[in-house]
């Protein structure tokens, strides 16, 4: 009887001393590590450790035990090397001694012998190849844990034990939770347990690749992997050879976009790959800021049984590839646009076959610390499509049909030594060329990806030496903007110049609206207002949009002003634009009834307001005669109608006052919305300045002197100078003169006027010259200027979604389907004559609206249907009812009214 005691009294201590021994090591290294090393040092960490550290993170999320000062002295990310291996390993071979010692009869000892080794084998593969990661460990320990519960006599002792059985099995759970919860709270963008990394040569305008290898037990059953990236500039990923994905998207300077992808498909049992090509601008460019170069990742491992986190560190491999040589960006070297068309944004490739192969170092480890503000990617990630490969038998151009956005795809086949040149071009005519060149050491195959991207529709390849063959792909890029609007006319021209527009448009909206995505590649401020206006008819603008007006209220200075080109190096200060941005908030508002984002960014667009208090003269009107520069010195672009308006200074000024007034209109309005007494601040102001700029008007209509066109159009779509001082202006000036305008972006300011004034014969004339004139002389998306007036005109670029102005205004006036209220609550149906019919549809945040009117049988029928609950207005067309309006509620409604009347 004393002998089986004897052998349950040591199977007992075997057994204590062994949780006791594991939890009370693991508490002793966490104490020493958290409380006896300075905040300074880097530190090693075993994998109890960390796992201590995310027992306490869940535990804090969920049960708010430790105090919150607690938790990011805890994240801590100072860890050094492979340290963390040694100490691990050293930890096991602790353990066995001790279990050798007291476990005479050896039960759990000798499976303690035939585990141990693939833990250590783990740890000398880690530290022979740093770049490798395995995943045996969370096995072994819940092997080891799972032994221990097979053994009937230590089930016995545990049931049996009476003192400290309780607190025995309360550590043999805690030891439990330790193995399951190694690195669990895993909160992107909160606890980042990758470091930035680079090349040990901090060089500007450099490419480079990262490689980390994985291997995964060939049992083992993924949940889901994510992984989290970001890059300083941009970086292409990809695992097992198979592209992921391309980023970050741009973002303000303070603050860093990072991506978050679902890996999962893309593993597979045993070593996998993760490879990171990464590139760093280095210098400032027309749409990023110079910085220096850095890569941030982690992987999140979830199986059946363990998670754990993986970020980049020094173990993994980097390397320059010196097979890509670039020439560095060539940025505007104008003013605003003051250089040739050619010095905007090209990025010119060199790439050398012949040097391509890499040599692997180890990443140099950034001690910058994980900044506070990496945001998640608040967009969609862009939508990536491979065309087919095109071969090209010889030299001269390929011709991909339509204009193309993304990153193209080379595959030659060499003769023998040889370089060629491939030149991307809107057209044959075009002066703006995007150039990469390809070195070839000698015969074989070759494939090569540009991680820059393009912009074109037609390629020339020049063989500068030797001979083969080419083939040539590209990998386009889109924002998944959903298809939200439609508009058919009896007119076929209409149609086409209004998918004119909508097809730029798609190419522009990419991770911003970009006002040319084959020059600058920048977002403006006037540029992206006026593509969401065209997007609420076409490709559903609202996210775009609100990231567009968030990131330049980010950009806002202290004495008021923001950036209107934003992200960018330009710090450029576009005065009337900084006159659209409450306008932008507004229509915004209009067309989504997004209200959160107004209340957020009123804010903002009140402090531009009162900057402009600064410009004033002793009238209260803004003069910039004699003060063009503000508080911090820099000269003011005024930039109403591309290069420079042509107007004089008197002009200038009514203008800037035309826009100001739609300005403090535009808060009045959104303030009616949340602070009442503001809104009456504003519309006091509008009062006032509105009598200022009649008299100023009238005084020069009686001197007999001139309200040059822009300040004209500007000045009745304000609605300032009231209805009968506006047909004055228009009268003796607009309907005398021939359109000047050469943008299509002024222009649909020049047809809201023209339709505010009733001139559909104008609107017609516009219409048709101006964008009629371009499908006549072969675009295939909207140009960025046009003059009918001379011959073979050549615009800056072939491609700008800021003269897409039909997309909008055709549905929106000729169909004349357009919000009354916030979020389409209300809904105006007021139609314009142009042609035998018109059909609109729009999808909108309450529901979708389908409008048709035509002319038939001696009738004017106009139908509406509407999932919509609010109610419509009707306006009729002046022409045939004197704008008669009809009020109606219900969902499908049909007129019919005789033309006779």
């Amino acid at each position: 009887m004393s002998k089986v005691k004897s052998k349950k009294s040591k199977v007992r201590i075997t057994f204590s001393v062994y949780l006791v021994l594991l939890t009370a090591t693991a508490f002793i290294v966490s104490v020493f590590i958290y409380l006896l090393i300075p905040l300074d040092v880097y530190y090693t960490s075993s994998s109890i450790h960390k796992s201590f550290i995310n027992v306490a993170l869940f535990l804090n999320t969920h049960f708010r035990l430790f105090p919150s000062f607690i938790i990011p002295f805890l994240s801590s990310q100072r860890i050094l090397g492979f340290e963390k291996y040694i100490s691990f390993s050293l930890l096991y071979l602790t353990v066995g001694i001790f279990t050798f010692f007291i476990d005479r009869k050896r039960k759990i000892f000798w499976w303690y012998i035939l585990l141990s080794p693939l833990v250590f084998l783990e740890v000398y593969i880690r530290l022979i190849n740093h770049n490798l990661d395995i995943m045996f460990t969370p096995y072994l320990n819940l092997v080891i844990a799972f032994v221990l519960t097979r053994q009937k006599s230590v089930l016995k002792i545990i049931l049996k034990i009476k003192k400290y059985g309780n607190l025995l099995f309360l550590l043999f759970i805690v030891y439990l939770m330790f193995t399951y919860f190694n690195d669990f709270t895993y909160l992107p963008g909160k606890i980042w347990k990758g470091k930035w990394i680079w090349s040990h040569q901090d060089e500007k305008d450099q490419f480079l690749v990262f490689e980390k290898k994985l291997l995964l037990p060939p049992l083992i059953r993924l949940k889901k992997v994510p992984l989290t990236i970001t890059a300083k500039s941009i970086y292409r990923l990809y695992i097992n050879n198979k592209f992921v994905g391309i980023g970050p998207g741009p973002i303000d300077d303070n603050n860093r976009y990072f991506d978050s992808y679902d890996i999962t498909k893309y593993l597979h049992p045993g070593i996998n790959l993760i490879k990171i090509e990464a590139y760093n601008y280095g210098d400032d460019s027309h749409f990023q800021k110079k910085q220096t170069g850095g890569v941030l990742a982690q992987i999140e491992i979830n199986s059946l049984f363990f998670r754990t986190i993986i970020g980049t560190d020094k173990t993994w491999l980097v390397s320059q590839d010196s097979g890509w040589i670039r020439t560095g960006p060539k940025t505007a070297d104008g003013k605003t646009y003051g250089g040739e068309i050619g010095t905007s944004v090209l990025y010119d490739e060199v790439f050398d076959f012949g040097v391509q192969k890499r040599g692997f170092n180890l990443s140099d480890e950034r001690r910058a610390k994980i900044e506070d503000n990496l945001f998640p990617r608040d967009i969609p990630a862009l939508d990536y499509t491979k065309t087919d490969m095109k071969k090209v038998d010889k030299e001269g151009y390929i011709d991909f049909g339509e204009m193309m956005v993304g990153y193209p795809i080379i595959s030659a086949k060499t003769d023998g030594p040889a370089k060629i040149i491939i030149n991307y071009r809107e057209d044959e005519k075009s002066v703006g060329v995007q150039k990469d060149e390809f070195i070839f050491p000698g015969r074989g195959n070759f494939v090569h990806q540009n991680l820059g991207r393009r912009g074109f529709r037609l390629v020339r390849i020049v063989w500068e030496k030797g001979t083969g063959e080419i083939e040539l792909g590209v990998e386009t890029v889109r924002f998944p903007a959903e298809k939200i609007g439609d508009f058919k006319s009896s007119d076929d021209l209409l149609n086409k110049i209004y998918v004119l527009g909508e097809k730029t448009l798609k190419l522009a909206m990419q991770d911003q609206f970009e006002d040319s995505f084959i020059h600058e590649r920048s977002q403006y401020l006037g540029d992206s207002l006026v593509d969401m206006l065209y997007g609420f008819y076409s490709y559903s603008p609202q996210i775009l949009a609100r990231k567009a007006l968030y990131q330049f209220a980010s950009s806002q200075r202290k004495d008021g002003l923001i950036e209107t080109v934003y992200p960018s190096s330009l710090n450029q200060t576009i005065i009337s634009y900084e006159l659209m941005f409450n306008t932008f908030l507004k229509y915004y508002y209009l067309y989504t009834g997004d209200l959160d984002t107004v209340k957020d960014l009123i804010g903002n667009g009140e402090k531009i307001v009162k900057s402009f208090d600064k410009l004033k003269n002793e009238q209260g009107i803004i003069d910039i005669g004699t003060k063009n520069d503000l508080e911090m010195g820099e000269v003011l672009t005024f930039w109403i109608d591309h290069i420079s308006p042509g107007d004089t200074l008197p002009s200038i000024n009514l203008s800037l006052n035309a826009l100001y007034y739609q300005e403090l209109d535009s808060l009045s309005y959104l303030y009616s919305f949340i602070d009442k007494k503001k809104e009456s601040v504003f519309e006091e102001e509008k009062k006032i300045l509105s009598q200022k700029l009649q008299v100023l008007v009238s005084g020069l209509n009686k001197s007999q002197g001139k309200v040059e066109g822009h300040a004209a159009v500007l000045l009745i779509n304000s609605g300032a100078l009231g209805t009968e001082l506006e047909s004055e202006i228009y009268n003796t000036l607009f309907r005398q003169m021939k359109q000047l305008f050469v943008t299509g972006y002024f222009n649909l300011f020049y047809l809201l006027a023209m339709e505010k004034m009733g001139d559909v014969d104008g609107i017609k004339s516009l219409v048709k010259e101006h964008w009629g004139g371009m499908l006549d002389r072969g675009a295939d998306t909207v140009w960025e200027t046009y003059d009918p007036r001379v011959e073979n005109y050549l615009p800056g670029s072939k491609t700008h979604a800021w003269s897409a102005a039909p997309t909008y205004f055709l549905p929106a006036y000729v169909g004349g389907v357009r919000p009354l209220s916030p979020g389409w609550s209300k809904i105006l149906i007021k139609p314009i004559i142009i042609g035998q019919s018109a059909k609109t549809e729009v999808k909108t945040p309450c529901g979708k609206i389908y409008e048709k009117w035509e002319i038939k049988d001696g009738n004017f029928d106009i139908t509406v249907n509407k999932t919509c609950q609010g109610e419509v207005s009707l306006v009729l067309p002046f022409d045939i009812e004197k704008g008669k309006q009809i009020t109606f509620t219900e969902n499908s409604f049909h007129l019919k009214i005789p033309l006779s009347n």
